[in-house]
């Protein structure tokens, strides 16, 4: 249940992009690279100018996981719309033990912030007990990250909540052990 694993310092690689991959972008510096895969559309990298925060989802958009066998299906994104140059839209339908999941993710860089703006929706025809879905923006950890969820932790590598209750707005700043970058992560009250 860790959600924040030490790891080595990031290397200046970067996800390949091909000419399939939508990039949304503003005049802050942030970019969001969607790469198209075999199965669909993943939610790629995110980059703050030029430098990408982790290393890039590549396998889908969301991680579907029974939470008894911990057993994973990734759900990657049949369509993506992109109205503007700093918004897209990703879509699609995943089947889970024979029931649908459709999903849509709207992804936006708001124009003069340093910031991607996550909203989902889901529709399922059942109820999927046993099951939760997970939305992360990387695969895999390459540098230290350390975190501070008030009241539970604060400069503390690990993390390990399984609810996020009694916190008002939940909402947890991550920050590299170098001070480089921070993320706040949060549910917008709105």
């Amino acid at each position: 249940n860790s959600l924040i694993p030490t790891g080595s310092e990031m290397e200046s690689t970067t996800m390949g992009t091909s000419s399939s991959d939508v990039v949304i972008e503003n005049n802050r510096g942030v970019r969001v690279t969607l790469h198209e895969g075999a199965q669909g559309y993943a939610l790629g990298m995110i980059s703050l100018n030029e430098i990408q925060l982790e290393v890039p989802l590549t396998q889908g958009v969301f991680c579907v996981r029974h939470v008894a066998t911990h057993a994973e299906q990734w759900i990657a994104a049949a369509e993506v719309e992109t109205p503007d140059r700093t918004k897209a839209i990703l879509s699609g339908v995943a089947i889970v033990e024979d029931r649908p999941i459709r999903f849509r993710l709207s992804l936006e860089t708001p124009p003069d912030v340093r910031s991607v703006r996550l909203t989902y929706e889901f529709d399922l025809e059942q109820d999927l007990d046993g099951y939760e879905i997970c939305l992360q923006y990387h695969t895999d950890y390459t540098c230290q990250w350390r975190a501070h969820l008030y009241p539970w932790v604060a400069d503390s590598k690990w993390v390990e909540r399984e609810r996020l209750d009694n916190m008002g707005i939940p909402s947890v700043f991550l920050y590299r052990d170098d001070r480089s970058l921070g993320l706040l992560w949060g549910i917008d009250p709105n």
